[in-house]
């Protein structure tokens, strides 16, 4: 009787082993969707330490509510730090970014010499979120990005400004 449950034991240990050893997750933004009319969904690699490295996509994003630029899309990549060490990649997470925004269409202007220049910007930040996972494959996350513009190409030359922007979020989130 003490050989079989040794067994049972060992099955349920091995199934639990293979369930925490997620690597990847993906996630899709609710509240963006809703709030801002974006199209928000982003890959996660776990890493070791508890950090992770993650894409990030950002469709019909208005980056610049001054122009009305309908047709302006994002990436970013971000290195995440989790806090809880006993919680697998999990919990608070802290998300330094480098954020690049394009947009496909051109944008029309009046000055001649300049007509139909695409706009784009670089960016930097960090994230700041609050993440659950339930039972080790659906769960949710809460946060915030917090970002500047540094180097903006709107319709001439470049330019080095400081734009502050605040991103809220909600995501789903799904392991694999």
């Amino acid at each position: 009787m003490g050989l079989n449950f040794a067994k049972a034991q060992s099955i349920t240990t091995d199934s639990i082993t293979v369930k925490s050893h997620r690597k990847n997750e993906v996630s899709f933004d609710i509240f963006q969707l809703i709030q801002n009319k974006r199209v928000k969904f982003s890959f996660e690699r776990f890493l070791k330490n508890n950090t992770s490295i993650s894409i990030n996509t950002i469709l019909f994003e208005n980056s610049d509510a001054s122009y009305h630029i309908p047709h302006t899309h994002s990436v970013n990549i971000r290195y995440s730090f989790y806090v809880n060490p006993s919680k697998n990649h999990q919990g608070l997470s802290f998300s330094p970014f480098v954020k690049y925004t394009k947009s496909f269409k051109d944008y029309p202007t009046s000055i001649s010499e300049y007509q139909n220049r695409k706009i784009s910007s670089i960016g930097f930040g960090n994230g700041l979120h609050w993440k659950y996972i339930f039972k080790n494959k659906i769960g949710f996350q809460i946060g915030a990005d917090v970002y500047a513009n540094f180097i903006r190409r709107k319709v001439g030359p470049i330019e080095l400004n400081f734009e502050n922007d605040l991103n809220l979020n909600c995501n789903l989130n799904y392991r694999f």
